[in-house]
């Protein structure tokens, strides 16, 4: 009985652990696409703000 219960608290810390430690890495990974998504929209609105000047320049 004792060593059954010892596997099934063994299995039992395992999976809390591998279930952390896939939290953690998705946390991570949504953290870096939102980052991503961020940069990419930042880039789009400079370059874009940037267009429209030389635009205008090139215009006026």
């Amino acid at each position: 009985m004792g060593s059954s219960r010892i596997g099934l608290w063994l299995n039992n810390s395992v999976y809390a652990v591998k279930k952390k430690t896939v939290w953690s890495v998705s946390h991570k990974c949504s953290i870096i696409l939102n980052l991503s998504q961020w940069i990419s929209k930042f880039l789009f609105i400079t370059s874009a703000v940037a267009f429209k000047l030389q635009f205008t320049k090139t215009v006026l």
